[in-house]
Formats: structure tokens, C-alpha cells, sequence
């Protein structure tokens, strides 16, 4: 009779190992169901933050104006205090003051004015004639 052998076995070729392992189906299908729900949550949290954004820089603009509005005022009313104290300084009654403090008198009704007499221009030029320096023959 014939003894069986064993057959002398070849080691199986490796196959490529990939470095990740293959996801599922299912876990993909997964991943973007959440993040569809992100993007669709995200949305309305956007807007509400630009219009939480615009409302904070309505406010500040309003703070601004009125704090324009208030230096305006002060300003106004600034001018108002120096155009009286410019009528106060320009006043005949203190102007008249002064100058007597100072010794100045009034000029009374006298409104001639005297002037030195101009002085005279020479009737002949420093030169003598034209006549007698070009001669003609």
C-alpha cells in the first residue's frame, strides 16, 4: 500500500495591507449625515452672530454721535463766551478808560492835518541835454 505524504506546504503570498483600514459603507453615510447637520446648524449660527455684529457697531455709532453732539454743545457754547468777552473788551465805555489811564485825550473837532510840504524835483536832469551829446552834421 501507498503511504500518503504530506505535500510540502508554500507559504501563502502576502497580500497589501493597506495602512487604514477600510471603513464601511454605513460609517461614511454616517460621517455625512453629521456633517450635513453641521453646515445646517452653522448657517443660522452665522447669522445671528453678523447680526449680533452689526447691532454692536449700530450702538457704538450711536454712542459716537452723541458724544459729537455733546462736544458741539460745549463748542457753541465756548463761542458764545468769547464773543462776549470780545464786545466786553471792545466797548467805548472801557476803551475810553483805558486810554485816559494811559494819558490820551480826545482829539476834539479839529480834523485838519498838517503835512510837511513835499520836497521839490530838480527842473534839469543830472545829464547834460541829448541835443549836445549826439550831434548830428
Amino acid at each position: 500500500m501507498i503511504a500518503p505524504q504530506l505535500l510540502p506546504s508554500y507559504p501563502e503570498p502576502e497580500r497589501r495591507r493597506r495602512e487604514r483600514p477600510r471603513r464601511r459603507r454605513g460609517a461614511t453615510i454616517q460621517r455625512a449625515m453629521w456633517l450635513r447637520i453641521a453646515t445646517f446648524a452653522s448657517v443660522p449660527f452665522l447669522l445671528v452672530m453678523a447680526y449680533v455684529a452689526l447691532l454692536a457697531h449700530v450702538t457704538s455709532l450711536g454712542y459716537a454721535y452723541s458724544n459729537a453732539q455733546n462736544d458741539l454743545q460745549r463748542a457753541r457754547a465756548e463761542h458764545m463766551q468769547l464773543q462776549d468777552e470780545v464786545a466786553r473788551l471792545e466797548s467805548p465805555q472801557r476803551l475810553a478808560a483805558l486810554a485816559q489811564r494811559l494819558g490820551m485825550k480826545d482829539p476834539g473837532d479839529e480834523l485838519v492835518v498838517r503835512l510837511v510840504p513835499r520836497p521839490t524835483v530838480a527842473s534839469r536832469w543830472p545829464l547834460p541835454p541829448l541835443g549836445n551829446v549826439f550831434r548830428m552834421r
